[in-house]
């Protein structure tokens, strides 16, 4: 056999060793792939609903609803269907009518206010489950997922009593909630001489109601407000710029919104909460029934960034307390919920 022929020979075994390999390796990544998909996603549900009673585009609390729908199809083989501005019960029970009629296998309500409805739809579909956030649950498959209120207001109260210097401060709540409960805990520890002056909007949205009650203890001399709404939270701070007082946001960080007023805020990182949401419910367990509540320390909501007002001494005494809570070193006693 020639020299020419014998490397030609060569050449075409290589290529067939090499293809075949190639084609071996390619199956066996392939089969590790399915099998560690088919251990993550036990469940071969692929369609979700989510409802919000809000506008999508208000950099809010509807936004917010939106974020998560981006985040859960990056994330998982799922897809995602959003109706907004659902806010009577009517139309709330036609957009969950809407999504049982095209197969939906998990149906999110963007807040409490789905919960009653949710409810008379679950005992009569078993095979969807329902989850909202925040609110109640009554049958297996409904979940709610919530937020340890009481530590986050008790956090939001230890930056207002460092930084008042009028020994005044406020919180401007939509409701009487447990966070109401956890800051005015923490400004009787920490700042024992500091008064509190605790304000009720009614609503999250009512920026009209918010911005009097604000201007209101703003004239009484408290110089640091806690603002923890949702839409209004804009007016209050407003506000707080106009009389250049100090103000602690709340679900996202709001200091582009007055940089040298907003000391700080309480972010609630809800698209986490979504995708948590979906990977408990594709896991193998399936996501737990009842309420589910999450801390500091499962990441899903901490303080933003202080502002370039706060004392260095301040941003050290507050990262440590929320470190030593989330490690269990720094007991809080929280009175039952």
């Amino acid at each position: 056999m020639s020299q020419a022929n014998l490397s030609k020979r060569l050449i075409y075994i290589s290529i067939v060793i090499t293809s075949f390999v190639m084609a071996f390796l390619g199956f066996r990544i392939y089969s590790v792939v399915t099998i560690s998909e088919d251990d993550v996603f036990a469940h071969d549900y692929h369609s979700i609903g989510i409802i919000t009673s809000d506008v999508i585009h208000d950099q809010s609390w509807g936004s917010l609803a939106y974020e998560g729908k981006l985040l859960i199809e990056d994330k998982f083989p799922v897809s995602v269907d959003l109706i907004s501005e659902r806010e009577t019960e009517q139309e709330m029970q036609e957009s969950i009518q809407q999504f049982i009629e095209e197969g939906k296998s998990l149906i999110i309500g963007h807040g409490r206010e789905f919960s009653d409805v949710f409810t008379d739809f679950a005992s009569k579909h078993p095979e969807i489950h329902f989850v909202t956030l925040n609110g109640e649950s009554t049958y297996p498959n409904q979940s709610v997922v919530s937020s340890h209120l009481l530590s986050h207001g008790y956090m939001a109260g230890m930056v207002s009593s460092y930084m008042t210097k009028s020994n005044k401060i406020a919180i401007i709540q939509p409701n009487e909630t447990t966070g109401g409960v956890g800051f005015e805990m923490s400004v009787a520890e920490h700042n024992p001489k500091a008064i509190i002056y605790n304000q009720i909007v009614g609503s999250r949205d009512d920026e009209k109601e918010a911005a009097k009650l604000a201007k209101e203890v703003i004239e009484a001399g408290v110089d640091v407000i806690f603002t923890s709404g949702n839409a209004y939270n804009r007016a209050v701070i407003n506000e707080a710029k106009s009389a250049d007082v100090y103000v602690i946001g709340y679900i996202d960080d709001q200091s582009y919104m007055a940089k040298d007023h907003v000391v700080t805020s309480i972010i609630i990182d809800i698209p986490k909460k979504y995708e948590n949401i979906v990977n408990q419910f594709l896991s193998k367990d399936g996501i737990p029934s009842g309420n589910i509540v999450y801390d500091f320390k499962d990441e899903i909501y901490r303080l933003a960034p202080f502002g370039q007002m706060v004392p260095d001494d301040v941003k050290n005494q507050v990262n440590d307390k929320i470190t030593r809570y989330n490690q269990g070193d720094y007991k809080i006693e929280f009175p039952e919920e």
